[in-house]
């Protein structure tokens, strides 16, 4: 069956469904959140992970920040209070494999 055949009322529906989807996904793609987030791409060697990772590193709450910073998210600190607990919870984590 050829276009020429279809009556004027399939013509019109066709046109106006597809219209219609045209619309729907071009609003669809307006409201997408096109904000990115661009990690390094700095490799890192599971030895130096290992040994960098120390209880006494002070330096993970500069880049919880830079990573927080570019999501737009506000800086978090660090609570003393909670350091020892929080550390001694990841390791039993690690070790129970949890």
């Amino acid at each position: 069956m050829t276009i020429k055949k279809l009556s004027s009322k399939v013509k019109i529906f066709i046109f106006l469904f597809l219209s219609v989807m045209f619309f729907v996904f071009t609003l669809q793609n307006s409201f997408a959140d096109t904000t990115k987030v661009l990690l390094p791409a700095k490799p890192i060697k599971a030895t130096n992970l290992a040994t960098s990772a120390s209880r006494s590193s002070g330096n993970w709450l500069y880049w919880v920040n830079y990573y927080r910073a570019m999501a737009n998210l506000g800086p978090v600190t660090e609570n003393p209070a909670y350091n020892d607990g929080c550390w001694k919870h990841a390791r039993y984590m690690y070790k129970n494999n949890s």
